[in-house]
């Protein structure tokens, strides 16, 4: 799923807790090119590549689902699969967060501030 996946295990690392709320920075934008999935941070005039996994993630991380939201909307659609799809999963929202593409926070934080 991950165009790199580094976690073998299932294992949510601690920077993307299965109950942070993963989303979308608004200087991103989405852009299909030329079958290419591209994301576009205009801020940093950068351009990441997205594989069609790591688009479907980017897509549910609307601010309103958690970590392990995302990770069971796609584990449900791969069930023989699950324990990779989790683990890619968090990979995926883990390197987006890494390119600032992607906000993290905890849903303590966001039910404070509602």
């Amino acid at each position: 799923m991950a165009a790199i996946s580094r976690r073998q295990s299932g294992q949510f690392a601690d920077m993307a807790a299965p109950n942070s709320i993963a989303t979308q920075r608004p200087d991103c934008i989405l852009r299909q090119m030329d079958g290419e999935t591209l994301l576009y941070r205009h801020s940093l005039k950068k351009t990441i590549y997205l594989n069609e996994s790591a688009a479907a993630v980017w897509q549910l991380c609307d601010g309103e689902r958690t970590v392990q939201q995302v990770a069971d909307i796609l584990a449900d659609a791969y069930p023989e699969a699950r324990a990779k799809v989790v683990a890619d999963v968090n990979d995926v929202i883990d390197d987006l967060y890494r390119e600032g593409a992607l906000r993290l926070e905890s849903r303590a934080a966001k039910t404070d501030k509602a």
